[in-house]
């Protein structure tokens, strides 16, 4: 006779069946009543299996959506150089993938003049696009470009081309970038496009890119989903 508690072996065979895919990453568990007719256990062993799995991460219990399989993290390296996303992600086997959902000129508002160094109303190319992660929302991403430096930015797909490689390839790549990190909680609009509960904790960057005369290239706001990715930044003593 079997000396294992049952709802450590529920958990020992739902984690299996994630990792078979069975149960992929994003993808909601049976609801609690039919997987406790399935074991033939009481809804409490099942919850006791359940919760063993979101201590240890692999689950998550949402509201109004019921228990998500969670994706591992994938780790974002742009803290420590300049490299585009699609590159980042994809030689840490995630397939990216890229929706621009708006992409017009416009006035530069307050903040964004002043972060780009232009007069407030002086017309941006303004992009927003939508990042994925294995076919999961992972990053929204909001871009503002001088079309003082840049005419026919948004003569270019940006579901295809990265804008840094644009730049680069224009002939004014980005040089430095300068980084500020929040944390944030994302309205109604951006936890709806994000497939998160507007509770879910983000992380929010604000960059500012700059030419190697100095000159802002662009400013851009991207609030990532706190629950598929992680940051690492790398430091050095100095002599």
């Amino acid at each position: 006779m079997s000396q294992t508690p049952r709802y450590q072996e529920i958990r020992d065979d739902l984690l299996a069946r994630m990792c078979d895919g069975t149960y992929p990453p994003g993808s909601l568990l049976p609801a609690e009543p039919e997987l406790a007719e399935a074991y033939g256990v009481s809804r409490p062993t099942l919850r006791q299996a359940i919760q063993l799995l979101a201590d240890a991460g692999y689950v998550e219990k949402r509201r109004r959506r019921g228990t998500v399989v969670r994706r591992r993290k994938v780790e974002q390296r742009f803290m420590d150089a300049l490299m585009s996303y699609g590159a980042d992600v994809e030689a840490q086997g995630a397939i990216p993938a890229t929706r621009v959902l708006q992409a017009r000129i416009q006035g530069a508002s307050p903040e964004v003049a002043e972060a780009l160094g232009i007069g407030e109303g002086d017309p941006v190319a303004s992009l927003m696009r939508l990042r994925y992660l294995d076919g999961e929302p992972a990053v929204l991403l909001r871009t503002w470009v001088p079309t003082s430096v840049f005419p026919g930015l948004l003569g270019h797909d940006f579901e295809r081309e990265g804008l840094y490689d644009v730049f680069a390839e224009s002939g004014l790549p980005v040089e430095t970038v300068r980084r500020v990190l929040e944390a944030a909680l994302p309205d109604p609009v951006e936890a709806e496009l994000l497939a998160i509960d507007e509770g879910q904790p983000c992380f929010l960057f604000k960059s500012v890119g700059r030419a190697k005369t100095g000159q802002a290239v662009e400013y851009s706001v991207a609030l990532y989903r706190g629950d598929v990715n992680t940051f690492t930044v790398t430091l050095t003593t100095e002599d």
